[in-house]
């Protein structure tokens, strides 16, 4: 996660010091759920997380900061709310990040959970068709207004 992040902002360095105290001090998050936070991080700042924003982020999306109590079973349900979060972009602007969704199919399976990776990638290509649609509307209705000059 630390090696994405240094990736995601390149002007930070992480040294393996830095490494350390920060796999020390999250170590009690679940990894999925560490992850999910630090991709919430990544999507919504432009600097290099801090151990408390990570904590803090991870307490948002586990609704507790007791990390203890969250089981590695409760992490398929952060599936769930990623899915969420993309359909939500999609609506809200037509944002659509395929990647993300086949990413997010990709950790369906892996969770156990065909179900859940075949409803994503339907649902991708239901939004990629709508997509498509809305384009093919939109050069519909810009061609007779350019034959009518």
């Amino acid at each position: 996660m630390l090696f994405t992040m240094g990736q995601a902002y390149p002007n930070q360095g992480v040294s393996r010091e830095t490494v350390e105290i920060y796999v020390r001090m999250l170590e009690d998050i679940p990894a999925d759920l560490l992850w999910q936070a630090a991709e919430s991080h990544m999507a919504n700042s432009n600097y290099f997380p801090r151990i408390a924003e990570l904590r803090s982020q991870a307490a948002r999306l586990a609704g507790t900061d007791r990390f203890a109590s969250v089981s590695p079973a409760a992490a398929p349900d952060l599936l769930a709310v990623r899915a969420q979060d993309l359909e939500d972009d999609f609506y809200e602007d037509r944002t659509l990040d395929v990647q993300a969704w086949l990413d997010l199919a990709e950790e369906f399976d892996k969770a156990d959970r065909p179900h859940r990776a075949l409803h994503t990638r339907k649902k991708l290509a239901a939004f990629q068709s709508i997509l498509e649609r809305e384009v093919k509307d939109d050069t519909n209705r810009v061609e007779p207004e350019i034959q009518a000059r």
